[in-house]
């Protein structure tokens, strides 16, 4: 899609044309680290999984393991997610679209 997201954990994501023109800011406030696959923005909040669908800009929860409650970070590579809880990164296999 050749779009640019900035993310600013107090403010939201700030979406940006592939020439720098601002476009608008996605309202997803606490959020750190961001992982993309395909039209999906994945991230962690407080612990909990989100998946953002980037063209209905729709929002929802994802389950984890249980054992990784405490997830930091998140990253999504090739139908793989890799969880991050600070002492260990652990690796998943997934079927996002």
């Amino acid at each position: 899609e050749n779009k640019l997201y900035l993310n600013c954990p107090q403010t939201g994501v700030f979406v940006f044309d592939a020439f720098g023109t601002y476009l608008k800011l996605l309202p997803l406030k606490g959020i750190y680290k961001l992982a993309f696959s395909g039209s999906s923005m994945f991230y962690c909040i407080a612990g909990n999984a989100f998946t953002y669908q980037l063209n209905t800009l729709e929002e929802q929860s994802f389950a984890l393991p249980e054992k990784n409650a405490s997830v930091k970070e998140l990253r999504i590579e090739q139908q793989k997610i890799f969880l991050n809880n600070g002492d260990k990164i652990e690796l998943y296999r997934f079927g996002f679209e």
